[in-house]
């Protein structure tokens, strides 16, 4: 179960299911007042590992909205690393 301030959901379908982890957002001071600034946290619910991100939004942006998009990283990644295969980059 997850501590207070924890909410499980999840970041998108993974190649083993759905990647379901404790996540929580804390507000942190701005450098401007152009928009919101927080940091989301991940907890792996199997192992306890713990990963950050830090996100900007010109307004204030639901949790789960900031989890479906940190969900798309590991796309974007995972064809950066095709595209290295791709061109021979990962050979060097």
């Amino acid at each position: 179960m997850p501590r207070r301030g924890w909410q499980q959901l999840s970041a998108g379908a993974g190649a083993k299911g759905p990647r379901s982890y404790d996540w929580a957002a804390v507000d942190l001071i701005p450098t401007h007042s152009a928009g919101t600034c927080r940091l989301l946290i991940h907890r792996n619910r199997t192992t306890g590992e713990v990963a950050y991100y830090r996100c900007f939004s010109p307004r204030p942006v639901p949790l789960p909205a900031l989890v479906r998009v940190a969900g798309t990283r590991w796309r974007v990644e995972e064809t950066l690393q095709a595209g290295k295969g791709l061109a021979g980059l990962d050979e060097h």
